[in-house]
């Protein structure tokens, strides 16, 4: 946690303030820096300066508001966070709003340490360097997997991931045994995740389903293949056939549409390096029949359907079998 101001030390509040119902933990975010804010800085003029794509993106990845000017409560609750979390203490707009300055202790806020493209209907995380050595789910854990999909995807924002803000509700997360912590857990308030001999079973179920869809998702974006036909091919539109959990197969649903969504949007941050990387690591792991009968000698336009679908289908499987036996990475090759 980082060090709040002294209660003491706090300015008094401005009109434009409110307190969010629940406020998040201060803590600096996974992948993220603490600057200092000084005397001129705006959250234009710092989001140009560390290449961040907007200042709306970074106000929501230092508070998880997704600040809408035409409703008065957001930029109300960033100013809330603002005085009580950064110790801002000036105003240069008649005390409408609290601005950066040298006097505000603590002072500090978090910038992303790689550019951030809110697009309007998600985040995605890209960068002129591609995506690195190891290809991961942002901050997933079994313990704070609605952390992920909170940052990553703002499902408590304007996201609409084709199958619906309603499809994530945190109940049915609580149901599939997923445990939730840190910022995360303001959210979830009261609920708490049920316990039981099926916890460990229930959590590498939901990794399978999940991490499923993410391969999915992965291999065929990087592909070049477009949102909507992904989604078309691979979105489960209706709940699996389940023996085991028969009253969690719903949920494993909506965990593999989020996976697989989640994908989608790691694939479209591959650059070309990264491309020839991904796909020649996961060809040096076929059979050599594989790699005659999959070599990319044969135009892809003249694959048939069922041979990209197979194609996909053995990609996918390779994907996800390293991540679950890998720290949930999959590392590139150089």
């Amino acid at each position: 946690m980082e060090p709040l101001p002294d209660p003491r030390s706090l300015a008094s509040p401005i009109v434009n303030e409110r307190r969010p119902d629940y406020p998040i933990r201060w803590e600096l975010p996974s992948g993220a820096f603490r600057y200092k804010v000084k005397d001129g800085d705006t959250w234009e003029t710092v989001a140009r300066n560390f290449q961040v794509k907007s200042a709306r993106y970074l106000m929501f990845f230092n508070f998880y508001v997704v600040v809408d000017r035409r409703k008065q409560h957001t930029t109300n609750e960033v100013n809330w966070y603002l005085r009580n979390y950064v110790g801002c203490n000036v105003s240069t707009d008649g005390r409408r709003n609290w601005a950066f300055s040298d006097s505000a202790k603590p002072g500090v806020i978090f910038i992303p340490t790689r550019t951030i493209d809110f697009e309007g209907d998600g985040l995605v995380i890209v960068g002129s360097k591609g995506v690195g050595d190891d290809i991961s789910v942002p901050q997933y854990d079994d313990s704070n997997i609605l952390d992920t999909l909170g940052k990553t995807l703002d499902v408590y924002g304007a996201v609409d991931m084709g199958i619906g803000v309603s499809e994530l509700a945190l109940p049915a997360f609580l149901e599939g045994g997923l445990i939730f912590s840190g910022a995360a857990a303001g959210v979830v308030g009261p609920l708490v995740a049920i316990g039981g001999p099926h916890m460990e079973a229930l959590q590498k179920r939901n990794r399978d389903n999940f991490f499923g869809g993410f391969a999915d998702g992965l291999v065929m974006s990087a592909n070049g293949a477009s949102s909507s036909y992904i989604k078309e091919r691979r979105e489960w539109r209706y709940a699996p056939y389940e023996t085991q959990y028969p009253e969690k197969a719903e949920t494993f649903r909506k965990l593999h549409n989020a996976g697989l969504e989640l994908g989608i949007r790691k694939g479209r941050a591959f650059n070309t390096v990264d491309r020839e990387r991904f796909f020649t690591t996961l060809h040096a792991q076929m059979s050599q029949d594989d790699r005659d009968y999959y070599s990319p000698r044969i135009p892809w336009k003249d694959w048939s359907e069922d041979k990209k679908k197979q194609y996909y289908d053995l990609l996918s499987s390779m994907v996800r079998r390293t991540m679950l036996s890998h720290g949930l990475k999959f590392k590139l090759h150089s």
